[in-house]
């Protein structure tokens, strides 16, 4: 359905605006270019005309949210979160129809292009920064807020919207934000306590840093998990003389080159080490415990060629196979 939305889209306003038209996390996005910023209220009709058809040919309620004329790509982010916001408008003012943020939002509300920037970069931090980066982001998107004299509205509705993006991210890393809330009783509590730019870094401070924790603990369970499953892998068919880190990796759904990493990080050894140490370990084990030619233990450890197998055994052990096995034996005598 959203796809027969969007090209009814670009089959009625592209070639009148010039659109750009893209699907970005369920949304059809519109980039339109007009002739003047006064061209935007003919823009909003036409997006409300386009709705209302949209209903009759597609029988499904499409809600346009129009966004801030800029006049600088690097505004176009702001322009579609602005977009984003007069959509949330809909339960007010009705679905099937178009919403410009610029009627219905005073001109003091909309939001700034570093307020944009700055909530990307905390989250950014959060996720491959240090405890130092994050906090020295924290404290740079706060000190901009003070400077920039906003009124109690805004910076309760720069809070709010915080909030909303680090609940999209921590959903999105399967984190669990009731921690991140539960010492101000929910939402709600943040936003009316938080009073003060020092109340908001020293709140930001501590859950932006307890997210890192969570996703840095995340991830070290990821890796560890897959680091498991490959050595158990191994356990289970060493005597495969195919396996290989591709047959690891595909059962995995993980890059050779992110696994070799993660792989040598938690073992000290790289993937093709561990199993060749690991089938070395099964072969005493063959040699001690029967009475097997070694041709016969070369295939069971995972070996084709018998000789190969006896040169990298002596690499391993100092010996032949055939000594060692008798070694041992004396040994045990």
């Amino acid at each position: 359905m959203t796809v027969s939305v969007k090209r009814l889209a670009e089959e009625q306003l592209t070639e009148r605006y010039h659109c750009r038209t893209l699907l970005y996390l369920g949304d059809i996005v519109l980039i339109s270019q007009l002739g003047s910023a006064a061209a935007v209220t003919a823009y909003t009709d036409d997006m409300d005309e386009f709705c209302r058809l949209a209903k009759k040919v597609c029988e499904v309620p499409v809600t346009a949210g129009v966004g801030q004329v800029c006049d600088k790509l690097e505004d176009l982010g702001v322009s579609y979160q602005g977009a984003r916001n007069a959509v949330s408008y809909r339960a007010l003012y009705g679905n099937t129809r178009a919403i410009n943020i610029a009627e219905i939002e005073p001109q003091e509300l909309t939001r700034e292009a570093w307020e944009d920037q700055a909530i990307h970069e905390i989250l950014k931090k959060i996720k491959i920064g240090d405890r130092r980066e994050l906090e020295e982001e924290i404290v740079r998107c706060v000190s901009q807020l003070s400077r920039s004299r906003t009124s109690l509205q805004k910076y309760r509705i720069f809070i709010m919207e915080l909030i909303v993006e680090m609940a999209r991210f921590g959903n999105s890393n399967h984190l669990n934000m009731d921690k991140i809330y539960e010492e101000y009783d929910g939402v709600y509590g943040i936003v009316f306590q938080t009073e003060s730019p020092e109340d908001l870094q020293n709140w930001l401070v501590k859950s932006c840093g307890r997210m890192q924790d969570m996703i840095s603990k995340e991830r070290q369970d990821t890796t560890q998990s897959f680091v498991t499953k490959a050595v158990r892998y191994v356990e289970e068919h060493y005597a495969d003389q195919d396996i290989s880190i591709g047959t690891v990796c595909r059962q995995l759904g993980v890059s050779a080159a992110y696994f070799s990493t993660v792989f040598k990080k938690e073992t000290g050894k790289t993937f093709i080490e561990y199993l060749t140490d690991y089938r070395m370990e099964r072969a005493v084990e063959f040699l001690l415990n029967t009475n097997d030619k070694t041709y016969l233990i070369a295939e069971k450890a995972g070996y084709s060629d018998p000789n190969y197998f006896s040169y990298v055994f002596k690499k391993k052990y100092g010996t032949s196979p055939s000594k060692y096995r008798t070694g041992e034996n004396k040994i045990g005598e």
